[in-house]
């Protein structure tokens, strides 16, 4: 009610009303007298309003605020909702990440490549003695060639050798009469001693 002399709001004082006010289940606003009137019944009710039409406007709903507010709420939910699903498909992608890396696939591949890499670093090893054992041999058949008596033949000299195949390389070993085979790089020719001469 609006305001008054204490006599006309002592009802609001009175203990009987206090309980009540107190007891009841319904929100109850205390909105009795001016601003400056305080009443028992104000401190046993649910909120108090200075006047009546202040009550009232607490008692009413602002639908622009209401709609306003449903609006903030909708858009933190929505962000709360946006950033946990973010959270958990990082988290996710995390655990796929870990699963990956211990996976059996993923270890036998790890193998394979392993497996590939020695394969490749053997082959290359062979290839590499190869061309080693490769370069030794032709310097040994270098060497070879130099003390070859065909390489000599080919150079203007010959090969003699007595009936018997046994190679002379002095006069002292000649026999008058003897017969001896000369080699030459295209061919070769018998030949009679018939004079040796030393010098």
């Amino acid at each position: 009610r609006g305001g008054g002399s204490l006599e006309d709001l002592w009802a609001f004082n009175e203990e009987i009303v206090a309980r009540a006010i107190f007891d009841c289940h319904t929100p109850v606003i205390s909105a009795v007298g001016h601003e400056t009137d305080f009443t028992i019944a104000d401190f046993v009710s649910d909120m108090r309003a200075p006047t009546p039409s202040a009550g009232a406007e607490l008692a009413t709903v602002d639908m622009m605020e209401m709609l306003a507010s449903i609006e903030r709420r909708k858009d933190y939910l929505k962000r709360a909702m946006l950033d946990n699903a973010a959270g958990k498909r990082q988290e996710a992608e995390r655990l796929q990440h870990r699963l990956s890396r211990v996976s059996p696939m993923s270890i036998l591949n790890a193998y394979k490549m392993q497996s590939e890499e020695a394969r490749l670093r053997l082959i290359q090893s062979l290839k590499s003695a190869v061309t080693d054992a490769r370069h030794a041999l032709a310097i040994k058949a270098e060497k070879l060639k130099g003390l070859s008596p065909l390489d000599k033949i080919s150079k203007g000299y010959a090969w003699i050798s007595d009936s018997d195949e046994k190679h002379l390389t002095r006069a002292g070993e000649l026999k008058v009469g003897e017969s001896i085979t000369i080699r030459f790089a295209d061919g070769k020719a018998s030949a009679d001693v018939t004079e040796v001469i030393y010098e």
